[in-house]
Formats: structure tokens, C-alpha cells, sequence
């Protein structure tokens, strides 16, 4: 099921990506150019592209789980305009993955384009926004993390001599069999310095599959 509510306010410029001339009738008047006719095709327009908009977002969204079947509810989405045919996408909604009997929170950030009625570059964040419990570095979980993290993130930086190490993490139980975690780190290459790292992962608490396991390269200042 996806449920999106989205404020057509918010759809600033979508009204700008028009079709052709209005229909002509035999007695060369114009048809539907009355406010009426006007203003009920214009909201037919913003529905369908609300539609179009909820359909491009669910399908990113279930694109970041591989194979696994996931049930989507979209909450409220702010677009902002970003050239002429692009919009800024954020807000947040719940999933279902698999038969789980639970649904985890999430927040998104994604662009879309309305030409094509796709969304790219989606950010996801699973899990609910407070922060969890501080996890000792010698907790299993914690172990887990560091290895993971080490071994993509050296697929990820394969010619440089690239490490990352985890200063703190915490943990917030997510769904029925979840771990949301999220850690600072500090990502070191070499010669060539190093930088700070934020982690967001979520973690199979059934299997040890990673669901999630994002991370992003900051400068602290």
C-alpha cells in the first residue's frame, strides 16, 4: 500500500510542464477554458504527478533492500524546485521488509526528475531519530560494524591506503529483530590526512545481514 500525501503548494513549477493546444469544438470555441474547467484540470494535473512522484520514490526506496520485498507508507513530502524539471525531495514515511509483523521509520532525501518521472541520488535513513544507547568497542555488534565497515570501505578506496576507525556507537532498537546504529568514526589515508566519518547502519539481529550501512565523509573543522 502507499499512502503519500503531498502539498500541491509545495509543487512549485510542475504547472510549468504543459501539453499541447486546448481541443477545439465545431463552433471554434474554445472547450474548458472556464475557471471551473481550468482549475479542475490543473488538480487533475497535480494528482497525477503526485502519483507519479509516490510511484518513482517507492521504487528507490526498494531498491536499497536488493531482492527482499518491502511494503512502503509514504508520510508528508516537501519538494523544492531545482532547475526547470527537477525537485528537491524530503520527508519520511515506514516499511515493512518481508513478513515482519513491525514497521521501521524512515527519512529521505532524493531527487526527481519530473520529465522522466524518476527519482535519483536517494539519501535513506532507517530508524527513528532519538539517540540510543552508547555500546562498549568491545561489544559484539560494535565488532561486527568495524569489520564490515573496514572491508567496504576498503573496496571502496582500493588504491589508496584508506582505514577507518569507529569512535563512538550507539544503538536503538528498530522494528522486531532490528539494531539501529549509528557512529562517529575518523577515516585516515595515509599521507594524505584524515577527515571524520558519520555511520548509519542497520542491523539483522536474526541472520547478521546488513540492511544498511551507510557512511559519510565530514570535515570537523
Amino acid at each position: 500500500m502507499i499512502r503519500a500525501a503531498i502539498a500541491a503548494a509545495l509543487l512549485l513549477g510542475v504547472g510549468s510542464i504543459t501539453g499541447g493546444p486546448p481541443a477545439q469544438g465545431s463552433d471554434s470555441s474554445p472547450v474548458g477554458n472556464t475557471p471551473e474547467a481550468a482549475a479542475a484540470s490543473r488538480h487533475e494535473h497535480l494528482q497525477a504527478t503526485d502519483k507519479a512522484m509516490a510511484a518513482a520514490l517507492v521504487h528507490a526506496i526498494s531498491t536499497h533492500f536488493d531482492q527482499r520485498r518491502i511494503q512502503v507508507e509514504l508520510g508528508r513530502i516537501d519538494a523544492m524546485p531545482a532547475g526547470l524539471v527537477q525537485r528537491v525531495l524530503s520527508g519520511s514515511g515506514r516499511l515493512r521488509i518481508g513478513t515482519d509483523a513491525g514497521w521501521l521509520p524512515f527519512h529521505f532525501h532524493a531527487l526527481y526528475d519530473a520529465t522522466q518521472a524518476t527519482v535519483d541520488s536517494t539519501q535513506l535513513t532507517l530508524g527513528a531519530d532519538q539517540p540510543g544507547a552508547l555500546l562498549g568497542a568491545r561489544s559484539p555488534v560494535v565488532r561486527q560494524l568495524d569489520g564490515e565497515l573496514d572491508r567496504r570501505f576498503h573496496a571502496e578506496f582500493a588504491q589508496q591506503p584508506a582505514r577507518i576507525a569507529l569512535d563512538t556507537v550507539r544503538s536503538l532498537p528498530a522494528g522486531d529483530h532490528y539494531l539501529q546504529l549509528q557512529a562517529h568514526g575518523t577515516a585516515r589515508f595515509g599521507r594524505e590526512g584524515r577527515t571524520g566519518a558519520e555511520i548509519h547502519a542497520l542491523y539483522d539481529t536474526r541472520n547478521g545481514d546488513w540492511l544498511q550501512l551507510d557512511y559519510e565523509l565530514v570535515d570537523r573543522g
